[in-house]
């Protein structure tokens, strides 16, 4: 943190870039942002040397913003495997990406349970990985109705996303 080199321009060409998240792992680092239809992200190989041209990696997806352009959705990185997490509607899902972010598992799975009322709000969204531990961690205020307001829940996957167990 001593010293720091220029911003890389990363997020021009795109309509509506809104607050990038960022993840690292070695000399691999990952930003991605919303555009409030789709997920899009660059990716750097060279500790952020040089970055490839952002690219969607998960669209048709209705990205919403909590408060204060907070944003719901976050981004983890493990080796080679790079793990997107987001709100969208009515519930929480998950993608990965076992390349690098070169491309991301099409097959998109939602890893909350139950189901959420209509005008529930997700304020915020955060996902880790260690290791093939990967944990998402949000709130919501699903059960407003009993009178607990938001409420914290998480979920872990233990072999990498490839399954979300019951808690």
């Amino acid at each position: 943190g001593a010293t720091w080199r220029a911003g890389a321009l990363l997020g021009r060409a795109l309509t509506d870039p809104r607050t990038p998240r960022v993840a690292v792992s070695g000399a691999a680092v990952y930003v991605v942002w919303g555009d409030r239809a789709s997920l899009v992200g660059a990716s750097s190989q060279d500790g952020g040397a040089t970055w490839n041209e952002p690219q969607v990696w998960v669209g048709g997806c209705f990205v919403p913003y909590g408060p204060f352009w907070t944003p719901t959705y976050d981004v983890a990185a493990e080796g080679d495997v790079v793990y997107l997490v987001w709100l969208g509607y009515r519930g929480v899902y998950f993608s990965r990406s076992l390349d690098r972010g070169v491309t991301f598992d099409p097959h998109i799975v939602r890893i909350d349970c139950g189901e959420r009322p209509e005008g529930d709000e997700c304020r915020s969204l955060r996902i880790a990985a260690a290791g093939s531990a990967v944990y998402v961690a949000w709130c919501d205020d699903r059960d407003r109705a009993s009178g607990s307001g938001e409420s914290i829940y998480v979920r872990r996957s233990l072999d990498g996303g490839a399954t979300w167990p019951e808690s």
